[in-house]
């Protein structure tokens, strides 16, 4: 009975150590999977700018009024041309009353 609980105790002993002994690597894991996954978000990002980039670059290739708007809303404009910009403030209130 003795010799058989020494066994037990033992192989709770080793089973013990491993887990112990695993344990930090499972967090390892995890945090490596956390950042897989933190990385594959950004790429998704990533590939969605480029996207819409793409996009972007084939509108100014295949349609002049678009680029043509794009550049004057930077204030480019052709050696013909004259733009205008109209600026939206609102009305200054005075301090005078209309006695009429």
């Amino acid at each position: 009975m003795l010799y058989r609980l020494a066994w037990i105790f033992v192989g709770v002993l080793v089973l013990g150590s491993a887990g112990f002994a695993f344990y930090p690597k499972l967090q390892q894991y995890q945090r490596y999977q956390e950042k897989r996954a933190e990385m594959e978000r950004r790429i998704e990002v990533r590939e969605d700018q480029i996207r819409e980039l793409r996009n972007r670059r084939e509108h100014f290739l295949n349609d002049p009024e678009y680029a043509e708007r794009i550049a004057h809303e930077m204030g480019l404009a052709r050696p013909e041309e004259t733009l205008f910009r109209f600026i939206d403030e609102p009305p200054v209130a005075t301090n005078e009353t209309d006695e009429n």
